[in-house]
């Protein structure tokens, strides 16, 4: 584009236009550098910085446009205030033309932009919110109405009204992904409804006169807001004007020039021959034209708040003109209901299958009235009835509603399903009246009390509409605490209570205790130590059935523990493990960490960390850098492993506490843990020992922890939880975690660790198979005890291992364990060796 040198203060940038009661704001960005962010008209135009201070993104004009986001930059925010417009509080119309670009190949789009107009408060700060770059496809933040795209994520898409009553959102797909597309915008508000259209897009936004409270100023003024996240596309704007004065009529016709121009109308043609012009006018413009041909006039339909180009504004197959909106049924040409609503009395029947005038036959013909929810008067809502095989033109008296002996079934005390509950109080607790078990869990209706608490069979407090009301893993039917636990038939007499999910309090569901072959109703020891390598579960899993809790984007995927995925942007995520009674006297993690970067995309971040402290088991964390960030979090040591951003001086490991509420990092390494496009994976073991320190010590990676009895103030507690805390922002990367130990006791000694264990297959004799034998040899004292324990799966607490001696006597050196007849076809079998008490 080629620019004249002419002096800015004469550059016709800007237009406004005023009268008694209109004013307009024009801008078009032409005839400026790019790069301008001062426009010498009062408005700002400003980006977000980065931590080193200089602009992300840049937004600026660029070719005659205002270019708000870059593709290809993540993390901008940006925004364009707009000073007031004089007597914006009667109404206005704003136009503008916008395109949105999204390069091939790249991350898909992400993640909108919005107008907005109220109290728009100077920008003073770099992130969202009234004073920064406000909240883009979420709004602005503060006291404005707002008008949104949401590009955020294919499939995801679509618009919003923020700020107007009811649900005001439309989906669908706005920008594919590596695609360019252009639209207009045109937004209408008057101080009773307002308007939100788009063209030239997939999915355009299509609202019309929808009813809202906010209550215009003239001192507010107007704004854009935009932003990208780890996705991120290009956000142009141009050809921006905005008029004020919403009740001006600029033809006469008495349709006011921001309704004409919300609902495809010209303002300035009032349809007569000759029209306010001198020339012939269309007559479809005009106060008696009627271009979507309903029988109602544009003045008519701009008192009823109906779209004069849409003969079925609610797109309730009947047409505005017979929608009278009396709330009374006069028949099929005069229906009574609302023509801005297809479900005029809130049943859930579309106003056009309701016709008082037919019988009922069935869902599509119910026979009930579109102005009355309960056509029959019988307190059963007609949508209720239909749901649950009902007729809803039956109150089941006799008389009934329409004058001849009713069914009693039918009725608000009818009871078809013999529960003892009737129709009236099955609608009262969402139960399916034709089924005397909704949830089918063995219990019927009448006895789930829903109270939560149980008193007998006939009163279960359990859940009707949930068949595993506690989440236990156990159908609430089979579930009774007034028997007691049968060995010989757990599944179907454990003995539990289906409100609680762990009827012994021993941290374990009692589904999984029942699977286990163990009694759910008799608590188990604390645990030792926790032991978890996520085998056996179900891709997708999140819930491990042994108290811990997995939040955010964590599950189980290929036998291991995914926190964050490569590709999956702005992922956060923790895995919690409830505390360990002795914790406060030292333990020792181990764990195998694997991290994924793939080749192409963007560099890896943000980390992970493993923590423990006085967090909640729901908490998510500040990944890489522990707990920094939870506020509710006072006592905590985290170790951290770094990834953002390779070559930076904060990537690499480190040690931090959180004592009394404040951050301090106790050791750091600087470096890179993985080259853009490559995987990594190590041991990582981790102590803590209030006496001697906090130690962690990774291998694998490309830097490594290697930190021995660091100082620390933190203190421990028994009632602390342990936990992974992860994140990814616009970069990305998959954090794996596998073989997760927890085992309480001060820091092993390098005098008590296995150092063999030899496996030999014994030749079988007489009826019985081949066999192995497994011996193990420890380092040992002869001054202690030992004992030995064997589990075929890591995944069972250590008190559930199988005890194979639990007096070994030590002897100075080694000391060596055999155990004989394990079958030949075992697969696997881990060894756990314990020092003994005296």
């Amino acid at each position: 584009m080629n620019f004249r040198k002419t002096p800015q203060s004469l550059i016709a940038l800007l237009a406004i236009v005023t009268s008694a009661s209109a004013a307009t704001y024009t801008q078009d960005f032409d005839g400026l550098a790019d790069g301008t962010t001062d426009l010498g008209d009062g408005s700002a135009i400003a980006s977000n910085l980065d931590l080193a201070g200089f602009p992300v993104g840049q937004a600026s004009v660029q070719g005659g446009e205002l270019r708000l986001t870059e593709d290809d930059v993540n993390s901008q925010r940006a925004s364009f205030r707009i000073p007031p417009v004089a007597n914006s509080s009667l109404g206005w119309t704003a136009t503008f033309d916008f395109t949105l670009f999204d390069a091939a190949g790249g991350n898909p789009p992400a993640d909108g932009f919005s107008f907005n107009y109220g109290e728009i408060l100077p920008q003073t700060t770099l992130a969202a919110g009234p004073t920064g770059h406000g909240n883009a496809e979420a709004g602005m933040g503060g006291t404005v109405i707002s008008f949104a795209v949401d590009t955020w994520q294919d499939g995801g898409q679509g618009f919003n009204i923020w700020g107007a009553t009811g649900t005001n959102r439309i989906n669908g797909n706005v920008l594919p992904s590596g695609v360019n597309v252009t639209g207009t915008a045109t937004i209408t508000w008057s101080p009773t409804t307002t308007s939100f259209t788009t063209t030239g897009l997939g999915t355009n936004a299509s609202f019309i006169n929808v009813p809202h409270n906010f209550v215009g100023d003239d001192n507010y003024g107007f704004s854009f807001s935009a932003r990208t996240g780890g996705a991120n596309e290009e956000l142009r704007i141009d050809n921006l004007v905005i008029t004020t004065g919403g009740d001006d009529d600029a033809d006469g016709d008495g349709l006011p020039n921001g309704y004409e121009i919300a609902n495809g109308l010209d303002p300035d043609d009032n349809g007569l021959n000759p029209n306010n012009n001198g020339v012939p006018g269309n007559p479809d413009n005009g106060a008696d034209g009627d271009p979507d041909m309903d029988n109602l006039t544009n003045i008519q339909e701009l008192d009823l708040g109906t779209d004069p180009q849409d003969d079925d504004t609610d797109d309730d197959t009947l047409t505005d003109d017979v929608e009278t909106n009396s709330g009374i049924w006069e028949g099929p040409g005069a229906t009574g209901t609302d023509p801005l609503n297809n479900d005029s009395d809130g049943d859930t029947l579309l106003d056009a299958v309701e016709n008082p005038d037919l019988p009922f036959v069935d869902a599509n013909q119910p026979g009930t009235d579109p102005n009355l929810a309960d056509s029959d008067g019988d307190t059963l809502g007609d949508g209720y009835e239909i749901d649950n095989g009902l007729n809803p033109d039956d109150n089941g008296e006799n008389p009934n509603n329409n004058g001849v002996a009713g069914d009693p079934v039918q009725g608000a005390d009818g009871d078809p399903d013999l529960d003892t509950l009737t129709n009236a109080e099955e609608q009262g607790l969402g139960t399916d009246p034709q089924n005397e078990d909704t949830d089918n869990d063995g219990y019927n209706d009448n006895v789930e009390t829903n109270t939560g608490t149980w008193v007998s069979v006939a009163d279960t407090g359990s859940d009707p509409l949930n068949d595993d009301t506690d989440g236990d893993l156990l159908l609430d039917g089979v579930e009774n605490p007034d028997l007691p636990y049968d060995s010989g038939n757990p599944a179907t007499q454990p003995g539990t209570d289906p409100n609680i999910g762990d009827t012994d309090g021993d941290k374990v569901k009692d589904g999984v205790e029942v699977a286990e072959g163990r009694d759910p109703t008799v608590p188990q020891a604390p645990p030792s130590g926790y032991i978890q390598d996520f085998d056996g579960f179900a891709d997708g899993t999140t819930d491990l059935g042994d108290g811990s809790v997995m939040n955010g984007a964590a599950a189980v995927e290929g036998n291991q523990l995914i926190l964050t995925r490569d590709g999956a942007l702005g992922g956060s995520a923790s895995f919690m493990i409830p505390a360990i009674e002795g914790s406060e006297n030292g333990w020792t993690a181990s764990f195998d960490l694997t991290i994924t970067d793939s080749a192409g995309a963007n560099q890896p971040a943000d980390g992970v960390s493993f923590n423990y402290g006085n967090f909640s088991l729901t908490e998510i964390g500040s990944g890489e850098e522990g707990m920094a960030a939870a506020g509710a979090v006072t006592e905590n040591v985290s170790f951290e492993v770094d990834t953002w951003e390779n070559g930076s001086l904060e990537v690499g490991v480190n040690i931090a506490e959180k004592v009394g509420g404040l951050d301090t990092d106790l050791s750091f390494t600087n470096g890179s843990i993985l080259a853009d496009g490559t995987s990594v994976s190590g041991p990582v073991t981790i102590v803590y020992d209030p006496e001697e320190g906090l130690s962690f010590t990774t291998e694998g990676l490309l830097t490594n922890a290697d930190f021995e009895n660091i100082a620390t103030a933190f203190l421990g507690d028994a009632a602390y939880n342990f936990g992974f805390s992860a994140r990814i922002g616009g970069a990305n990367q998959t954090v794996a975690i596998d073989n997760l130990q927890i085992i309480i006791g001060s820091a092993p000694q390098d005098d008590f660790s296995i150092v063999s264990i030899e496996n030999v297959i014994v030749p079988g004799v007489g009826a019985n198979p081949d066999t192995r034998s497994v011996t193990i040899t420890w380092k040992s004292s002869d001054r202690d005890r030992y004992g030995v324990y064997a589990s075929p799966d890591l995944a069972n607490g250590l008190l559930d291992w199988d005890e194979l001696d639990d007096s070994i006597p030590g002897a100075a050196g080694t000391t060596s364990f055999t155990e004989s007849g394990i079958p030949i076809d075992t697969q696997r079998r881990f060894y756990h060796v314990r020092r003994i008490a005296d």
